[in-house]
Formats: C-alpha cells, sequence, structure tokens
C-alpha cells in the first residue's frame, strides 16, 4: 500500500516497490488513506485478539480450556480464529492511540478500540496471577519460589526486547518476591538486564527452579517437552505456558500447568 503527495510521487513509489513485491501495490487515492489503512490493520487485530484475551480470562473462571473452545468454536465455516496471547511490538499495541486520539481530536470517543487496548494491557497481570496460581497448586509458597523465564523478546525467533509485554509480566511476579532468571536464545545479556533486570543464562538449565514460564515460542523451545521440564524441575513442578505450545496431554498428572 503506497501513496504520495502527487501523481508523480504515487507513480515513482509504487514503480519502485512493484519491482521487489510480488503481492502487487495498492495506490491508496491519498496518504491520509494510506496512513489510516495501515493503523486499522493493526487495530482490528488488537481488537480481535482482545476479544479472545477476554474469553480467556472468563474461561479461566469457569474452568475450561480456552484452546478447547476456540478449537470448537473453529469448526464453523465461517469462524475468525484468534488466539490469545501477551500483545508486544511497535505496532499492534500502538496504533489504537493514534486512532483513537485523532478521533478524540474530531469529536468521537471510540469505545471498542479503547477498551480492547484496556484489555490487552491486562492480560499481562493475568499471565502473573497463572504463575502464582500454578505455584500455590504444586505445593510451593511465591516468595522466595524461583521461576525461569523461557523467552523475552516481544515474537518468535526475533532479538528485539522493546516494547515486549513480558517485562509487565515480571515486573507483577516481582510484587510477589518471587525470583527469576531468563533464558532466550535470541536476546542479548546485557539487553535483557538492562530492559528487565533480569539475569540471563547462557545455556538453558532447569535445574533448582521451582517453575517455568514458557513466554515466548521460539522455534528452539518446541524441541522440550513438558516431561523433560518436569524431571528437571524442583520435586513441584510448576508450568505456565502462555502460547499453549505443549499438548495439555503430553503435561505429567504430576505438574501444575497452566496456558491462556
Amino acid at each position: 500500500m503506497v501513496s504520495g503527495q502527487n501523481d508523480e510521487v504515487l507513480d515513482t513509489v509504487a514503480e519502485l516497490y512493484d519491482n521487489v513485491i510480488d503481492a502487487g501495490v495498492h495506490r491508496a487515492p491519498s496518504m491520509e488513506v494510506a496512513e489510516a489503512g495501515k493503523v486499522v490493520e493493526n487495530v482490528q487485530r488488537d481488537v480481535n485478539i482482545a476479544l479472545v484475551n477476554e474469553l480467556a480470562m472468563v474461561f479461566d473462571e469457569i474452568g475450561l480450556d480456552t484452546r478447547e473452545v476456540i478449537e470448537a468454536a473453529g469448526t464453523k465455516w465461517n469462524f475468525h480464529e484468534y488466539e490469545p496471547g501477551l500483545v508486544s511490538g511497535h505496532c499492534i499495541p500502538v496504533d489504537p492511540y493514534f486512532l483513537t486520539y485523532q478521533a478524540r481530536r474530531s469529536g468521537y470517543a471510540p469505545d471498542l478500540i479503547r477498551v480492547g487496548r484496556e484489555v490487552n494491557e491486562s492480560i499481562a497481570d493475568h499471565v502473573a496471577d497463572l504463575v502464582v496460581q500454578a505455584l500455590n497448586e504444586s505445593g510451593t509458597a511465591p516468595s522466595n519460589s524461583r521461576i525461569l523465564v523461557l523467552g523475552l523478546t516481544y515474537k518468535p525467533d526475533v532479538a528485539d526486547v522493546r516494547s515486549s509485554k513480558i517485562g509487565d509480566v515480571l515486573d507483577e511476579l516481582s510484587e510477589y518476591d518471587i525470583e527469576f532468571e531468563a533464558y532466550d536464545p535470541y536476546a542479548p545479556a546485557d539487553v535483557a538486564q538492562e530492559e528487565f533486570g533480569v539475569e540471563l543464562q547462557d545455556t538453558l538449565t532447569l535445574e533448582n527452579f521451582d517453575g517455568v514460564l514458557l513466554a515466548t515460542p521460539h522455534e528452539a523451545f518446541t524441541t522440550l517437552s513438558p516431561q523433560s521440564i518436569c524431571t528437571e524441575l524442583n520435586d513441584t513442578a510448576a508450568i505456565v505456558d502462555v502460547d499453549a505450545v505443549f499438548d495439555r496431554a503430553d503435561v505429567p498428572d504430576s505438574a501444575a500447568y497452566r496456558r491462556l
């Protein structure tokens, strides 16, 4: 999607991108339309994720597995499938504020977009609550327990930790006096310390931890199994699997397992 301040600029930009993009180039009629179109892409995604995040919190209270409910709902041919999770990064969590600001300047207060942002901002606290629940179920007092955080970056298989909502989760866990280290094969150790105040392991070591928070589903973590994690953790194992990397059926009965 491209635009320009006049036809000559638009032609130049469109031809440039047409040479490198196979999907084709959409010429928006104005720069304002192009900018609004890009913002709407991210706002739509933010609102849809907010819906499933709220459903995840509802189903947690009811005692249902959100992923199983979504799978069942997906049998309807026109169901739009989104997964719950932490909404991080530089686009999706930010663009709704651009649109709501401009809307308010024009005299309209967009409630749905605002509430969707509030829900997605609150999901970090909910993830922290899941960690506390799992620790309590495993018989480990949260205070002075040790949690290993797997993944710090804002999305899988990248090195960027900026705007990662995992920081909000760790801030909330700190209120319970929970100690944590982290392992992330992509995040630089100095940046992890600066951004989150957390020590980063050089190699994955699970020994002497009370639980694992699988926060970013890096491809490298898909080779882990709940059984191997439980074997290496302390006697009582608490596992919080934010993005449902593991199959619930593979989790040992002895483990306290939570996921969105």
